[in-house]
C-alpha cells in the first residue's frame, strides 16, 4: 500500500484501511499501528504481535492463578485467597468463651495483639489459617431471640464447615443446647451462641 497505508479485516468482514500521517508519508517510517489490535495488518511487516499488551496479559494471568495453578474466575484477577477471619461481638467474653471453647471445643489462638487493640477478645481457630475473633463490645443488633428469626438460616450467620456432623450434634444434645436443622435439606444445623450469633456447621465431605 503506498504512502504507508495499514488495512485489516474488521470483525464484520469489510476491509478498513488506515491514512498516514505526514510525518509518515515523508519518512516512509512504521506507524503505531502495531501496538492497536493483533488482528491488524500493515504494510511493511504483516499482523501486529503486540509484544507490550501480551506481557500485560502474562501479568493479569499471574494474579488469576491460585496456589496450585488453576486460573482463578474473577474477571480482574484480584488475589482473593480465602477468608482469614469472622468477628463476632459478644456482651461478656468469658461468657463467650464458655461456649465457643467448652461446648465446641474451639482452641485459642494466643496471636492476638491485646495491647494494640482497645477492647477484649480473643482469636479461636476454626481451621487451618482461619480464625474467629471474639470481640467483647456494645452489640449493635438485637440479642434477644424475640428480635431475631428464629430459624438461624435466616438470619446472618457464619458457616462453619465441618467433616462430620454428629459429633456438633452430640456436643450440642449434651448440654441441651438448641438447634435446627437446615431448611433445604442439607446436612446442616443451626445453633446461636449466648449473645443470639448464628453459627450453621455444614457437612463438607
Amino acid at each position: 500500500h503506498p504512502h504507508g497505508q495499514g488495512e485489516w479485516r474488521s470483525w464484520e468482514g469489510k476491509v478498513k484501511r488506515r491514512r498516514s500521517t505526514w510525518w509518515e508519508m515523508a519518512t516512509n517510517a512504521p506507524t503505531r499501528m502495531a501496538n492497536v489490535t493483533s488482528t491488524r495488518k500493515t504494510w511493511w511487516n504483516g499482523p501486529c504481535k503486540r509484544p507490550r499488551d501480551q506481557a500485560r496479559r502474562g501479568r493479569r494471568m499471574e494474579g488469576r492463578r491460585n496456589l496450585d495453578g488453576k486460573t482463578r474466575c474473577t474477571k480482574t484477577g484480584l488475589p482473593y485467597r480465602g477468608v482469614q477471619h469472622v468477628a463476632i461481638i459478644c456482651k461478656n467474653l468469658e461468657e463467650s468463651m464458655k461456649f465457643y471453647c467448652d461446648v465446641l471445643e474451639l482452641s485459642i489462638n494466643p496471636n492476638r495483639p491485646h495491647q494494640k487493640l482497645p477492647f477484649r477478645g480473643a482469636y479461636l481457630n476454626i481451621g487451618e489459617g482461619q480464625e474467629m475473633h471474639l470481640m467483647e463490645l456494645p452489640n449493635p443488633d438485637p440479642t434477644g431471640l424475640e428480635q431475631r428469626p428464629e430459624h438461624g438460616g435466616r438470619d446472618r450467620h457464619v458457616c462453619i464447615a465441618v467433616s462430620e456432623l454428629q459429633g456438633i450434634r452430640n456436643v450440642l444434645d449434651e448440654r441441651k443446647w438448641p438447634y435446627t436443622a437446615s431448611k433445604s435439606g442439607r446436612s446442616a444445623i443451626f445453633t446461636r451462641d449466648p449473645d443470639a450469633n448464628t453459627l450453621e456447621f455444614v457437612l463438607v465431605e
